[in-house]
């Protein structure tokens, strides 16, 4: 599998899981659960061929017991990343979901009070946006280099306009991310953010697969897993934990976090 595949996967995991739950399923815990469910069920384990090397993946969504009245973003994705000379780092992204509301147009939910909470402690946090429309703003206002690296480009620029290189299901998404810094100083929670965003499944792949836009201190990382002392904050509602093995790594196993707090998705522990 290539990395562009891996791309094309999650896409239509996203198109398939928004369509499917609009307009009785759209809500932002029901989609965010569906879409980790499918990637429990679909890519527990991928090989991905990718430069300088293959890349070995292992995926497990968590699920947080009860509620909490202050969560650290709807999900947290904790990166393990092993490099086979033995060197390893682990980052968290955190994600605050909102959808976009079809009688306003725009993201009605969103909270500036939660988004300076999150930024506090995370601040390269991102908001993920849902639509029940395919957003191509990104493709219209950004460069190729935005969200694709620099040798997938050049390999392929004789081949006409760069809206080639996208993947065909990531044209056009249902799911896009921006930086929470960046929303603020917009201030405006419409649409006019997609110009500025990524789609869902390039940020994952080409962005934090190595390392870029994540949170390394010991705070965000404890956030993630549940050990956090304070009291003003509560964990996310969802994580999902990927560990990455490059250039003939094996991915790290067993990763502790707060098992009071968090469990496993399964097929009996369905989310109404």
């Amino acid at each position: 599998m290539k990395l562009l595949d891996l791309v094309n996967i999650f896409e239509k995991i996203f198109f398939d899981n928004i369509q499917s739950n609009y307009p009785e399923g759209y809500d932002e815990n029901h989609i965010a659960y569906c879409i980790l469910n499918e990637i429990r069920k679909k890519m527990a384990h991928m090989e991905v061929d990718s430069y300088p090397g293959r890349i070995s993946l292992d995926w497990r969504p968590w699920k947080l017991k009860g509620k909490f009245e202050k969560n650290f973003g709807d999900i947290a994705i904790l990166f393990n990343i092993r490099d086979n000379d033995g060197l390893e780092i682990q980052g968290v992204s955190f994600l605050e979901a909102k959808k976009r509301y079809r009688e306003s147009g725009n993201f009605d939910a969103v909270k500036e009070d939660q988004l300076i909470r999150i930024y506090k402690n995370a601040p390269h946090a991102m908001m993920l946006f849902y639509d029940f429309w395919l957003i191509e703003d990104f493709i219209k206002y950004q460069s190729p280099y935005t969200c694709f690296p620099f040798r997938l480009y050049r390999n392929f620029m004789r081949s006409g306009p760069w809206t080639e290189l996208v993947p065909p299901m990531a044209k056009a998404t249902h799911s896009v991310t921006t930086p929470i810094h960046l929303d603020k100083q917009v201030g405006i929670y419409d649409p006019t953010l997609y110009r500025y965003s990524t789609p869902f499944s390039t940020q994952i792949i080409f962005r934090y697969l190595n390392g870029f836009d994540l949170e390394f201190p010991e705070e965000p990382l404890a956030i993630a897993k549940g050990f956090s002392q304070s009291d003003e904050i509560s964990p996310p509602k969802f994580l999902l934990i990927i560990s990455i093995g490059r250039r003939g790594a094996n991915p790290k196993e067993d990763i502790e976090i707060n098992t009071d707090l968090f469990e496993t998705f399964d097929d009996k522990n369905m989310m109404a």
